[in-house]
């Protein structure tokens, strides 16, 4: 039998070519309409995915290498480093050293898929540096430019990090405006879309991390770098204590602006689930552009309070009307209005740039309540705002308007807090639906002499707290995967 040629390359484009196939792939990583529930509960199982299957049946292999370049056990979960099996249909295997593990260090926890919108590959994994210390990198690979630079994210540097995961999120927004002239009226359609890119670590010490990098319309990218959610959300602070881990999951949220980030807290037992959405984006360009208009009020004379007020009142009308309903801009306008009028002592303080971030906040929130299906009041919330519009790039007309991309801004919600069942470990596998109103929690119960996996154990949340533990044998269901998938099923169909 002639074996096939192993051909062996690593390409890399120029910088360039870098930060446009980055912005690609980490902008459109997954459609939001392609995440179905069981693709995500597929992924709360935290089990690294190997393999993904590309556009003309193109297959994409992570493959793990020992020390000397041997090739490792296909389940093994670590290695010295990867390469990139690409197997194409009456081709040859080409085989692809992925940059970031050259080195003799050890690489963990990968995860791999492959977006059909833009042929990109995504490769996320841990980088060990040693017993302490560890990092995220990120890395695509698209077949015309090879492989991107490397991005690291590094949270604290004197943890190792766990379960790397990511997730993309979009958004965008379409209107008319209506050009007249001596030759009669032509009719603009307009077109803005975001993406952000979520990603979601835990550290050694129980911290659980966040990092988005947003993309925009013309490219430009923004970044929040590392957040710890313990300390973004002050109801978090007690879910913390060195050396403790436990289940993480990043799963689709509400709509297709949301993420969740559901996680157990050891310490307490305890099951929290946390909400990533970013504002729509009409509500983000009328927050922006109220900043402006109230922040140019520096320079104007007679620039009192109520002048002001009713000045950003009549802008935001004139913008809104360009963007959205009469009735929402109605209750933007208002808000921005009462804004400024309250502004009095920020004012003193901070002068009229102050005035206006107060405002630009305050449409946001606005917009976010907007949004919201339930009554959230009285949850801990963040604010994550992402400027698109720093660094050199071309505006973007909107109708009359003429400006850079809306900022885009990430509210981070503590939605839900639930004890675990008391038969529950912390190491759990953890079903949230998209609202975080229900919740399962599962686990695998095994033969004391043998070891093997016997059933699959699981709980559901109920009005007042867990249903009883409920057993699903192996035996019954055919195997471990398939009792796994009757369990998804049920929780997707809502039992």
């Amino acid at each position: 039998m002639t074996m096939p040629k192993r051909t062996r390359t690593t390409k890399r484009p120029t910088r360039i070519a870098s930060f446009l196939i980055a912005a690609a792939a980490l902008g459109a990583w997954f459609a939001p309409a392609l995440i179905a529930q069981d693709e995500a509960a597929q992924r709360l199982s935290n089990t690294p995915t190997l393999e993904a299957l590309g556009s003309n049946a193109t297959i994409y292999r992570l493959r793990s290498l020992g020390q000397s370049g041997e090739l490792l056990d296909s389940t093994s979960l670590s290695s010295t480093s990867y390469e990139l099996e690409v197997l194409k249909m009456g081709e040859e295997p080409q085989f692809l050293e992925i940059p970031g593990t050259e080195d003799l260090q050890e690489e963990k926890a990968p995860n791999l898929s492959y977006s059909a919108e833009t042929g990109t590959l995504l490769i996320v994994w841990e980088d060990v540096v040693n017993s302490l210390h560890s990092r995220i990198k990120v890395v695509s690979y698209h077949e015309a430019v090879g492989f991107t630079d490397v991005l690291e994210l590094v949270g604290n540097p004197f943890y190792a990090k766990r379960r790397p995961q990511v997730l993309l999120t979009t958004d965008s927004a379409h209107w008319r405006t209506v050009n007249s002239s001596e030759d009669g009226d032509t009719v603009i359609d307009h077109q803005l879309s975001q993406r952000v890119n979520h990603l979601t670590w835990r550290e050694d010490q129980g911290h659980v991390f966040y990092s988005a990098l947003a993309e925009g319309s013309d490219g430009a990218m923004a970044s929040t770098g590392t957040v710890n959610l313990s300390s973004l959300l002050p109801s978090l602070s007690d879910a913390i204590e060195d050396g403790v881990d436990g289940t993480l999951t990043l799963s689709p949220g509400r709509d297709h602006r949301s993420a969740l980030i559901s996680f157990v807290d050891p310490l307490r037992r305890r099951l929290e689930t946390v909400e990533i959405s970013s504002v729509a984006i009409e509500a983000s360009i009328l927050a922006d552009e109220g900043f402006e208009r109230v922040a140019a009020s520096e320079h104007e004379a007679n620039s009192g309070l109520v002048g002001v007020s009713e000045a950003a009142r009549s802008h935001i009308v004139w913008v809104g009307r360009q963007l959205t309903s009469d009735t929402t801009t109605e209750v933007f306008s208002r808000a921005i209005a009462a804004s400024v009028l309250d502004a009095e002592d920020t004012l003193s303080q901070d002068g009229w740039v102050g005035v206006a971030e107060q405002a630009r906040s305050h449409i946001v929130w606005v917009g976010r309540g907007l949004s919201l299906d339930r009554d959230e009041i009285d949850i801990a919330t963040a604010l994550l705002p992402l400027s698109l519009s720093g660094g050199e790039q071309e505006a973007v007309t909107r109708g009359g308007l003429t400006a850079t991309e809306p900022t885009v801004n990430l509210v981070v919600s503590h939605l839900a807090s639930r004890s675990l069942p008391e038969e529950a470990p912390a190491e759990s596998q953890i079903l949230v639906s998209t609202d975080a109103a229900r919740a399962v929690v599962s686990w695998h119960t095994t033969d004391p002499e043998t070891g093997a996996v016997v059933s699959v154990s699981f709980a559901e949340s109920t009005s007042e707290g867990w249903s009883p533990v409920y057993e699903l044998a192996i035996e019954s269901a055919g195997s471990l995967a398939k009792a796994e998938s009757l369990l998804r099923s049920r929780f997707r169909n809502g039992r």
